[in-house]
C-alpha cells in the first residue's frame, strides 16, 4: 500500500529537520481527508521527503513525526527499537539501577524519546501506558509487546482514555478528570488498588487505576530529592496542591517538625496519610487539609499564619494561549 504524501507549506520543512516533532494541520498545503487515525504518512516539501509519522484526524496536530529517515519503516520492529533505546537510557541511570531504592520511573517520555504522544511509567512490576493521540491507537498492541520484551512485568495498564491533546482548548479540570476516568488492563494482571513502590528509599502507595496522571507525578522525583536539604531545622512547612504527599514526605522524613498538606482531593489526602504511616511517620503529628488551595491560603493570610517553608506546585491554570489573561 502506497504511503500518503502531505505537502508542507513553504519554508516549514526546516523546523522538522531541526527536530520539531509535530506538523500542525495549518502547516499543510491541503488538509488530509479520509485518512484513518494512525495512518502512516510522508510529509514532503515540493514532493521531496521530509519526515514520516502517523496521522491524527481529531487533533490540530495532524502528524506526529516518528522518523526523518525515508528508509525507516513503521512496524513492530520500529516500536521495539525505540522503546528498547528509551529503557536502556533509564537502566544506565543510577537511581533506577537499584530497585531496593527506586523501583518506579518514567520509562518512555514521549517526544523526548522520539515517541511522540507515548508515555510509559513503571511502578514495581506494573507498567502504565498513556497515549496522548488517537493516532497511536492502532499501535497500542505493538507498544505493549515491546514493553513486555524489555521489562519483567506482571501487567500493563492503559490510562490513555483520559489523555487529552495538549493543543486543544480545554476548560476541564485535570484533577477531576484524572480521578474520574479509569483505565483498563492491556496485558497480564490487573494492578492492586494501591501499588507500593520506592523512590529514593521513600515508600509510596500509588493508585494507578484511578489516581491523577498515571498515579503519581514521577517527573518531580529530582525535585523531591533536592527538597531534602532544605528540610533540616524547619519547624512548620506548608505543601500546597500536595496530592498524595510526595513533597510532604521529603520534608517530614528529613527534619521538618510539622508539615501541612493541602489539596482539594480528599482521596489523595487519605493516601498521603497512608504514605506517612508506610514510612514510619505519625500522621497525627502533621496536618492534612481538604480544601481549595487558594481559598485556604487566603484564610491563613487573614489569620496571620506564617510558615518556614512553602512548596507550591500548582496545576496548569492556562493550558492554551487563549486561556492566558
Amino acid at each position: 500500500m502506497q504511503t500518503v504524501k502531505l505537502e508542507l507549506q513553504k519554508d516549514l520543512a526546516r523546523h522538522l529537520r531541526a527536530g520539531h516533532p509535530w506538523v500542525f494541520r495549518r502547516a499543510l498545503e491541503k488538509a488530509p481527508s479520509g485518512l484513518a487515525a494512525g495512518a502512516i504518512v510522508d510529509v514532503v516539501e515540493k514532493g521531496r521527503f521530509v519526515a514520516r509519522g502517523f496521522h491524527d484526524p481529531h487533533s490540530h496536530i495532524a502528524v506526529r513525526v516518528l522518523t526523518l529517515d525515508p528508509a525507516e519503516g513503521i512496524g513492530p520492529h520500529f516500536w521495539r527499537r525505540r522503546i528498547a533505546r528509551a529503557i536502556a537510557l533509564r537502566r544506565a541511570y543510577a537511581p533506577f539501577s537499584d530497585p531496593a531504592q527506586t523501583d518506579c520511573a518514567r520509562l518512555v517520555h514521549g517526544e523526548n524519546d522520539l515517541l511522540p504522544g507515548v508515555v510509559v511509567d513503571l511502578y514495581g512490576k506494573f507498567a502504565v501506558l498513556k497515549l496522548y493521540s488517537a493516532g497511536l491507537g492502532p499501535y497500542r498492541g505493538d507498544i505493549v509487546e515491546a514493553l513486555r520484551g524489555e521489562v519483567a512485568l506482571q501487567g500493563v495498564y492503559g490510562r490513555d482514555e483520559e489523555a487529552r491533546d495538549a493543543d486543544e482548548d480545554d476548560s476541564g479540570d485535570d484533577e477531576e478528570a484524572g480521578r474520574a476516568l479509569r483505565g483498563r488492563v492491556l496485558w497480564g494482571s490487573e494492578p492492586p488498588e494501591h501499588i507500593v513502590v520506592r523512590e529514593n528509599g521513600v515508600v509510596l502507595a500509588v493508585d494507578v487505576r484511578a489516581g491523577q496522571k498515571t498515579g503519581f507525578f514521577l517527573d518531580q522525583r529530582e525535585n523531591r530529592f533536592a527538597l531534602r536539604r532544605y528540610a533540616r531545622g524547619v519547624g512548620n512547612a506548608l505543601n500546597c496542591f500536595s496530592y498524595t504527599g510526595g513533597f510532604s514526605l521529603a520534608l517530614a522524613l528529613h527534619g521538618a517538625a510539622k508539615v501541612t498538606s493541602v489539596d482539594r482531593d480528599g482521596a489523595a489526602l487519605l493516601l498521603a496519610r497512608k504514605n506517612f504511616e508506610l514510612n514510619g511517620l505519625d500522621p497525627g503529628a502533621h496536618d492534612f487539609v481538604t480544601s481549595d488551595v487558594l481559598e485556604d491560603l487566603a484564610a491563613r493570610r487573614e489569620r496571620g499564619e506564617r510558615f518556614d517553608l512553602v512548596v507550591l506546585d500548582p496545576p496548569a491554570y492556562a493550558k492554551t494561549q487563549k486561556a492566558v489573561p
